[in-house]
């Protein structure tokens, strides 16, 4: 289920400058069940997850994950991880359920070009 974000209090800790940067994308709250990890190129290092968690827990998330969805549900899921793999599992380990999400376009070359500038 995705939850479109419409003022800074729904955004996990994101300011109004952020939410105006981002005014051009829309962002969504979606549900962890609902996101596919598979395809990665990079695994979670769970230490690195867990100083982001940290971070969010202090300062909220910054920036939220890019998502796309799946046509045909090749998967269960109706969404496919693109960039934001740590972000993901910080919010695991604080508990959350869903996390705010970019939904992008689900061209291959396009999704792949964007996890490898992510990392």
């Amino acid at each position: 289920m995705a939850l479109k974000l419409t003022n800074t209090t729904d955004f996990d800790g994101g300011t109004p400058d952020q939410m105006d940067e981002m005014a051009q994308d829309e962002v969504v709250l979606i549900a962890l069940d609902d996101i596919d990890e598979s395809d990665r190129l990079r695994p979670v290092d769970m230490d690195f997850a867990q100083a982001i968690a940290s971070s969010i827990e202090k300062s909220g998330l910054l920036q939220p994950i890019d998502i796309c969805q799946l046509p045909n549900q090749k998967s269960k899921k109706p969404y496919r991880l693109v960039a934001g793999g740590h972000r993901m599992e910080a919010h695991r380990i604080l508990g959350h359920t869903s996390i705010p999400c970019f939904i992008r376009s689900n061209d291959a070359d396009q999704r792949r070009a964007r996890e490898i500038a992510e990392n």
